[in-house]
């Protein structure tokens, strides 16, 4: 049940992501993310993340709420990789699509082959699965 929560919050993350790119032409949101990147972990707010991509979106009312990792509180006070959820732009940047990732506890093997398939470096990719343990993507744009 955990694992099609997560699969449901990178899909509205994603369509958040979308409705954001067509009105602004990209998918950099300004300010949030790693170093104000608008990459990094996606609900993580704290040392080098002037403000979470995730609250972002909900700042632009494309986001009810701040979407993260079914096993943590939505009050507590944790780290990224305890949230779970990682977003990338695709090989193409900021203005051609961008990917979410999320780590499944019982991922298939269509759902395995998404991380696998996203258009993104194989270096980064292998952060993601090794690093991270991620090992679902969802991409929109591309």
């Amino acid at each position: 049940a955990r694992d099609k929560v997560r699969i449901a919050h990178l899909e509205q993350a994603n369509v958040a992501l979308h409705i954001y790119a067509t009105t602004n032409g990209t998918y950099h949101i300004a300010g949030s993310g790693s170093g104000g990147s608008g990459i990094g972990w996606f609900s993580y707010e704290g040392a080098g993340y002037p403000n979470s991509i995730a609250e972002a979106l909900v700042e632009e009312d494309l986001l009810t709420e701040v979407l993260h990792d079914p096993l943590i509180d939505a009050n507590a006070v944790a780290n990224g990789a305890q949230r779970a959820y990682m977003r990338y732009f695709t090989n193409g940047g900021a203005t051609s699509g961008s990917c979410m990732f999320a780590k499944l506890e019982n991922p298939n093997t269509d759902q395995k082959a998404t991380i696998e398939a996203a258009p993104i470096s194989t270096a980064l990719r292998d952060a993601l699965k090794n690093t991270y343990f991620m090992n679902y993507a969802s991409c929109v744009g591309d």
